[in-house]
């Protein structure tokens, strides 16, 4: 229950759902700042078996000298031999949980095949017994790295897959179409009133000569974040008055301050690092970013519309049905160019940012009764 997007979801969901139904949650490794805020009628249990190395860093195992040597050989194993032959050493050593569930949800998907990350699915389909079997779909399944054998052939062991939008559904479907009979779209929850409330809590002032854009995301390569600067600095050397303030952690931090100083961005690009309130940075903000070279269904466009910003986007799995079909925002190819033209003509037009950021309160339903009735539908 670390910080994350599918974490957060699965939070969100919990919260919806632990007072409709008996809920268990099993954690692979029971860590996690999100731990503290799982409702207290959902009974948590976990992180004692060998599937723990699924849920656990390299970095987290160095606490424990055991766990430290066991995750390295067998994320080693993975890299050489696949995660198929990791998983099988893991479920050696796993006991089944006692008793039958009604259902039973896997809900964070698979990466490919020789990362030791994920697990889940394995873990329901092997250790739990259930009358019906779900699972999640968080991410864009085509072309995230996720198609592969072993996790094709998971796919087929569950009653119900369940892809957390339209577009995720239809990118899972090309790969695997035999399965679209099982396939139901369930979109994310969300907690509104706690988003609307903590952006309240001691909001940013952005300054009014500058149109303000945000950014919300993991600092990593598939975030495209780099791109978001060198379309910044296209608009920076046609005069306009823009500003980008990035909220977030990650790997690629260091590389971006340099790529920053080098196009000579410094004064016009904020890094405010990795924040458990990123809704006060959100609030004023002109519009959101989101210049990733895949996404599934980010968390981070309800958010940013229940507080009534905009979304500009690349082209990803589920632009089209969470931003141009509510015509809330924007989307533009999902190459250099075309960000970089389509986020200066934004920057430039200050009344067509107002007129749709006018428009998305009398669009944008802030409650979670689509997503719990697609979900009840395949529950129940």
């Amino acid at each position: 229950m670390k910080i994350g997007g599918v974490q957060k979801a699965l939070l969100d969901l919990l919260c919806e759902i632990s007072s409709q139904y008996d809920v268990t949650l099993y954690l692979l490794n029971r860590v996690g700042e999100y731990l503290d805020k799982v409702p207290k009628n959902v009974t948590i249990i976990g992180g004692d078996s060998a599937y723990k190395y699924f849920g656990m860093s390299q970095a987290e195992s160095k606490n424990s000298k055991k766990d430290h040597f066991f995750r390295s050989i067998l994320a080693i194993i993975a890299k050489v031999f696949g995660r198929k032959i990791a998983s099988l050493l893991i479920n050696i050593f796993s006991k089944k949980i006692p008793g039958e569930f009604d259902c039973a949800i896997s809900y964070l998907h698979d990466p490919g095949t020789h990362l030791l990350y994920g697990g889940c699915n394995d873990f329901v389909i092997s250790k739990i017994s259930a009358k019906k079997k779900i699972a999640f779909l968080h991410c864009d399944y085509e072309n995230s790295g996720s198609n592969c054998k072993i996790n094709n052939k998971l796919y087929s062991k569950f009653n119900y897959i369940a892809p957390c939008s339209e577009g995720c559904k239809k990118s899972f479907l090309r790969v695997l179409p035999h399965l679209e009979s099982r396939t139901k779209t369930v979109i994310n929850c969300h907690n509104f009133e706690e988003i609307i409330s903590l952006s309240n809590e001691n909001t940013i002032i952005y300054e009014k000569q500058y149109v303000n854009i945000i950014i919300v995301a993991r600092l990593s390569p598939e975030k495209g974040i780099s791109r978001a600067l060198y379309a910044l600095y296209y608009a920076l050397e046609r005069k306009a008055n823009v500003k980008l303030h990035i909220v977030g952690g990650g790997g690629q931090k260091e590389a971006l301050i340099k790529t920053c100083a080098e196009l000579n961005l410094s004064d016009n690009v904020s890094f405010y690092g990795e924040q458990t309130n990123p809704y006060r940075y959100i609030k004023n903000a002109d519009f959101m970013f989101i210049p990733s070279f895949h996404e599934a269904a980010p968390l981070v466009i309800d958010e940013a519309l229940c507080l009534g910003v905009p979304i500009l986007s690349t082209e990803t799995t589920s632009s089209d049905d969470m931003i141009l079909q509510r015509n809330c925002g924007w989307v533009c190819k999902n190459e250099q160019d075309d960000i970089n033209t389509t986020l200066y003509n934004i920057v430039s037009n200050r009344n067509e940012i107002s007129k749709v950021r006018g428009m998305i309160s009398s669009r944008i339903s802030c409650n979670n009764n689509t997503a719990i009735n697609m979900l009840s539908q395949i529950i129940d």
